[in-house]
């Protein structure tokens, strides 16, 4: 049964899902990536159903139908990665889940918010499952972007696309390339196509200024921390292909040195979207999460 609901929070109105089947044993939320939205997610939420899971999922504000900040509207933008990982918390709260232990699974900048969540010490997490986390932006020079991109935004224009980040996005180009940085699965990516064709106010394409000078503050602040990282206390799982060219690997392997509970699966020449790779990449992705819910649900 799927249940579609809307919650306010101090960045707008944000679009959530909530998915359960009778006899659920686990509730597991999902922290989707950056320019993505719930549908998405439609074959690896029936996977999760099918595992005997709850599933909640939302559009993150500025992405998907919970409205649209950047110049121009399809551009990612948010300022505030305070307000964006409270969005997150009041999502979890209006659902209900405050004082029940749940899994989140976390993509990209989704698993950069995993961990923020996990961070607050608010909820009863049971682990986190990390796909291809943004521990850190495969930038560089790393310093310079960061103050240029902070520096733009105290100017005022924040909000306005990074020229060239959205020059081949799924939502611009509308067509698989073998040399794409998402998945060498084209049939996945036509399916996202297909999802964009429908309704192209789901996608965005590219990110502001003001999006990458708080992600790079958030990261700095947090993912790269060590103190930050080692208070962490629920395991922790991170799923990661070699091949992928858009977080930093260097980043996701020194923070995994500074959790109490953590481990660290590679997937040879996988790309970004682990969930949307190559059917044999899928599989082995579906077993390690299973695996990982069985060895430390409560």
């Amino acid at each position: 049964m799927e249940q579609e609901f809307w919650v306010n929070t101090t960045l707008g109105s944000v679009r959530a899902w909530k998915i359960r089947r009778k006899g659920s044993l686990h509730r597991i939320v999902i922290f989707i990536g950056l320019g993505e939205f719930c549908e998405k997610y439609a074959d690896f939420i029936s996977f999760l159903n099918e595992q005997a899971c709850e599933i909640l999922i939302f559009d993150w504000p500025g992405l998907g139908l919970s409205g649209a900040f950047g110049k121009p509207s399809s551009t990612s933008h948010s300022s505030d990665f305070d307000k964006l990982i409270q969005a997150g918390v009041d999502v979890i709260e209006t659902a209900g889940w405050t004082n029940k232990s749940f899994y989140v699974i976390g993509h990209s900048l989704g698993g950069h918010m995993a961990f923020r969540l996990a961070g607050l010490q608010k909820f009863p997490i049971a682990g986190i499952i990390a796909l291809s986390p943004m521990m850190l932006p495969k930038i560089s020079p790393l310093f310079p972007i960061y103050m240029l991109a902070n520096l733009i935004s105290i100017m005022g224009f924040g909000q306005y696309l990074i020229p060239k980040t959205g020059q081949n996005t799924l939502l611009n180009t509308r067509k698989f390339s073998s040399n794409n940085l998402l998945s060498r699965n084209q049939n996945a990516i036509e399916n996202v196509i297909n999802l964009i064709n429908k309704n192209p106010s789901l996608a965005r394409s590219g990110v502001s200024f003001g999006w990458l000078s708080s992600a790079l503050h958030s990261c700095y602040k947090t993912t790269l921390n060590p103190v930050f990282l080692k208070a962490i206390k629920p395991p922790v799982i991170i799923l990661a292909g070699s091949d992928d060219k858009l977080v930093s690997m260097k980043a996701i392997k020194k923070a995994l040195g500074f959790l109490q509970n953590g481990q660290l699966i590679f997937f040879n020449e996988s790309r970004h979207e682990l969930y949307i790779e190559l059917p044999y990449v899928i599989e082995q992705v579906k077993n390690c999460i299973i695996g990982f819910i069985r060895n430390t649900r409560r």
